[in-house]
């Protein structure tokens, strides 16, 4: 959505006086999601490596979280251990082969491997990035711990010497 659009669709909220939680997609059927520090992400769904749908299919753009899993039954609340989580600004889109990930997530499965997702409409990047951190920091995502150490290193402060 380009940033006027996005604007003038802020406007037309405010207006009407709806408030601005209402940047998050409700979830119709919560029972059946699944929730990692308060966001309610969409039922688990299977993900798979390659189909011929796929190809004939257009992704809705919406931004927000996605959640990549593997069964597990010591889990819980729910039986699904969470392997990665990301923010993009087209969930739907970046949950494919072209992942920088995706093979990743194959490989560090116990089983199939299981997609959810949070839709957090007219979100900015940076909207996006508070949850996605939170729900790393929380959970530890295997998947997520390289960038997380990655990123440690960098801005380590060098050792001083004597």
């Amino acid at each position: 959505m380009r940033q006027h659009q996005r604007l003038q669709l802020k406007t037309v909220l405010k207006e009407r006086g709806d408030q601005p939680a209402m940047t998050t997609m409700p979830n119709l059927i919560p029972q059946l999601g699944i929730v990692y520090c308060e966001a309610t992400f969409s039922a688990p769904t299977p993900l798979v490596r390659a189909g011929a749908l796929a190809t004939f299919i257009r992704p809705i753009v919406m931004p927000g979280l996605y959640a990549i899993l593997s069964p597990d039954a010591n889990w819980r609340p729910q039986a699904y251990r969470l392997l990665y989580v990301g923010q993009s600004e087209s969930i739907y889109e970046r949950v494919g082969p072209q992942h920088h990930k995706f093979d990743e997530w194959f490989r560090a499965a116990s089983g199939p491997v299981y997609k959810a997702f949070y839709g957090m409409i007219l979100s900015t990047e940076q909207e996006r990035c508070a949850p996605e951190t939170n729900i790393i920091e929380s959970y530890n995502p295997p998947l997520n711990q390289a960038r997380n150490s990655l990123v440690a290193a960098v801005f380590r402060a060098p050792a001083h010497r004597k």
